[in-house]
């Protein structure tokens, strides 16, 4: 996000759709922005922070994850 790569919302539906995560047959760049906000304000951060702490060689970087982080980047 922070790299500024558009979001590719016709890829991003057909897979929701393909995975059972998305019924409807549209999906409006509003909806998806909506879906992920409410998204957002149910993250467990530090959950999140553990997960992905796993797989990265240093962790400093997710000490700003915050749900207020990532509405602002949304």
């Amino acid at each position: 996000m922070r790299k500024g790569t558009p979001l590719n919302l016709t890829h991003f539906r057909e897979r929701a759709r393909q995975s059972g995560h998305l019924k409807a047959a549209a999906l409006e760049p509003s909806e998806f922005l909506s879906a992920l906000r409410a998204r957002i304000a149910t993250l467990d951060v530090a959950a999140a922070r553990e997960d992905i702490g796993r797989f990265v060689s240093d962790v400093a970087p997710l000490e700003i994850w915050s749900r207020g982080y990532f509405l602002a980047l949304s």
